[in-house]
């Protein structure tokens, strides 16, 4: 540790995130921000558009606009890659449990604080990506959530972040990639588990160097999470946020639904019960083996008084904070409406 110490440099410390900061604001600017704008444009003129369309509308300024101008800003920042490593299948499919185990109480967890916001404040805080999902076209959802979000995200938040943040130990490239990760997602109910995912697919990355095994598992996760249960509830044709907020009034509905739909509601259950056994079995197998995977991180190469103040109290990362809790207010305040 006293040879670390010594060898750390404050100045090019700060100034490598710092970067990463004004990064990942420009990314919220670029995306969120034209995200919001366009949403209020549409909404405040009545403006109405395909489905598909909405979507590239939502969408396309981060594939084209955002995530090349946050590539770039990184760019500057000198490169040190993971080593070329291998992974066993059995390996694989243990941190693939565990993640899906995290996943779910991850995603409990925000659940409970919406629940505790919505009850402190009586704001809305229906989860509106499964809102929306559960309206959506499924090729729709196939692309955009199965292909693309996983190439994209991985892309943005393992590469970009691991490779630019390594030089500073692994448990520094894995906590930033993930903490990043979470961020983004700009909602309670996304950020816990994309936390906790996140720091577990840069370790996936850090270990083996290829950025292919962490797209996988991102599309699993999202497979998963989101395209099987949103297939099912389509096939029975049920509102599960109805269900949810107005169940009085949408009980009749609902009960008609599932009566004419019995092998598909019975096929959603079937699915519900291995999804919370795997979670199960992904939070024994967690505690089982998570002495063993920190004791391969390598640890930060920052002194202990020097971190906080190094990663975080830079202008660049406290921007890019501020314009997070901006993305977390707002999409409170548009879920009211």
């Amino acid at each position: 540790m006293e040879n670390e110490a010594i060898a750390f440099d404050r100045v090019t410390c700060r100034k490598t995130f710092n970067r990463i900061g004004y990064a990942y604001f420009a990314f919220q600017l670029l995306f969120a921000g034209v995200a919001y704008l366009v949403s209020f444009i549409f909404n405040r003129y009545s403006i109405s558009v395909p489905e598909l369309a909405q979507w590239l509308i939502n969408y396309l300024p981060m594939y084209l606009l955002a995530v090349p101008v946050t590539a770039l800003i990184i760019s500057k920042i000198p490169p040190t890659k993971p080593e070329p490593g291998k992974i066993t299948a059995g390996k694989y499919m243990i941190l693939l449990l565990i993640g899906w185990g995290l996943t779910i109480v991850g995603s409990l967890f925000g659940r409970l604080l919406s629940f505790i916001i919505n009850a402190i404040t009586g704001l809305n805080t229906t989860d509106a990506l499964n809102a929306t999902l559960q309206h959506t076209n499924i090729f729709i959802v196939i692309f955009f959530t199965v292909i693309m979000a996983p190439i994209v995200e991985e892309f943005l938040c393992r590469k970009l972040i691991v490779d630019h943040t390594l030089q500073y130990g692994e448990k520094t490239a894995i906590i930033v990639s993930g903490l990043i990760f979470g961020l983004i997602h700009g909602n309670f109910f996304q950020f816990f588990y994309a936390f906790i995912l996140g720091m577990l697919m840069a370790y996936i990355y850090i270990k083996t160097g290829k950025l292919r095994y962490t797209i996988l598992f991102h599309m699993i996760v999202n497979t998963l999470g989101g395209l099987v249960p949103t297939l099912l509830i389509q096939s029975i044709g049920i509102d599960t946020d109805k269900l949810l907020h107005d169940s009085a009034a949408y009980m009749d509905t609902y009960m008609a639904a599932v009566k004419s739909h019995i092998p598909q509601f019975l096929m959603l259950i079937l699915f519900e019960i291995i999804e919370y056994g795997a979670a199960i079995a992904g939070i024994v197998l967690f505690f089982v083996f998570i002495k063993k995977i920190i004791a391969t991180v390598k640890p930060m190469n920052i002194p202990k008084g020097e971190r906080f103040k190094c990663i975080i109290l830079n202008p660049g990362m406290i921007l890019f904070l501020l314009a997070t809790t901006a993305d977390f207010i707002a999409y409170l305040i548009l879920n009211q409406y």
